[in-house]
């Protein structure tokens, strides 16, 4: 599988640098708090990829294994860029007051608060940040703002009005392994546009996979926790995650 955004992923297929970044990673950071960029940049280097250039290259970075991710032993997304369907592995950076940061090789970031997008940087047309609804506990109408960098370097608000609701029990499938999450759909209009997100929201509270809307110019993006340490339980010749597998 080719990407334009970072790692493609081979469900039986082994290839090692990133568990050799493991030990890289495991030996600088710390948990709870900022770890620093070199840790992070090294492990992009050796299993991320950069971001820019392989979206630039039109080429797929270091090819990953979902057991190579699920054993990582520390926290990994699967972020898939739908406008364009490449994928990269993200790692945590910095976890603040409740602003968790994931950064890619060259830098660049998404912030998420209780598993929901509230800001990018390096993108292009960047949320610079949000005020979201608790998408674990809120249900009916909701309002969310949506702050960007306009043309005169302002800060401009985007105001979106959105309804939560339930949609049940569902299967979901991330790296390999199939759970059973609640699926919980927000669809929002405002002035400039209307999206719809979904969030798949595991008994425990963690939200395995979403797809988020980030702005009219960048669409949505899908998102998987890596579920760390966990067996696979489908069969690896079937694709996972919502992305296609091919040898």
């Amino acid at each position: 599988m080719k990407t334009g955004f970072g790692v493609g992923r081979k469900a039986g297929r082994r290839v090692a640098p990133l568990m050799m970044a493991a030990a890289a990673l495991l030996a600088g950071c710390t948990g709870g708090s900022d770890s620093g960029g070199n840790d992070v940049t090294d492990l992009g280097r050796a299993a991320i990829g950069s971001i820019a250039a392989s979206r630039a290259a039109k080429t797929g970075g270091v090819t990953a294994t979902d057991a190579e991710l699920r054993s990582f032993g520390r926290p990994l997304l699967v972020l898939t860029d739908l406008g364009t369907k490449s994928d990269a592995v993200i790692g945590i950076v910095s976890d603040r007051n409740g602003n968790v940061i994931w950064r890619s090789a060259d830098g660049i970031t998404l912030t998420l608060r209780e598993g929901v997008v509230v800001a990018t940087r390096g993108y292009g047309d960047d949320l610079m940040s949000a005020e979201v609804p608790d998408v674990r506990r809120d249900r009916g109408s909701v309002v969310r703002d949506h702050y960007y960098l306009g043309g005169n370097e302002l800060i401009q608000r985007a105001r979106y009005f959105c309804t939560l609701a339930d949609a049940g029990q569902n299967r979901v499938v991330v790296t390999g392994v199939a759970s059973s999450a609640r699926l919980v759909v927000e669809t929002c209009a405002g002035e400039d546009a209307a999206f719809e997100n979904r969030y798949w929201i595991e008994a425990d509270g963690t939200i395995r996979k979403s797809v988020q809307w980030i702005n009219p110019e960048r669409g949505a993006f899908q998102i998987e926790t890596v579920p760390q340490g966990r067996r696979a339980n489908v069969p690896a010749a079937t694709p996972v995650a919502g992305v296609t597998i091919s040898e």
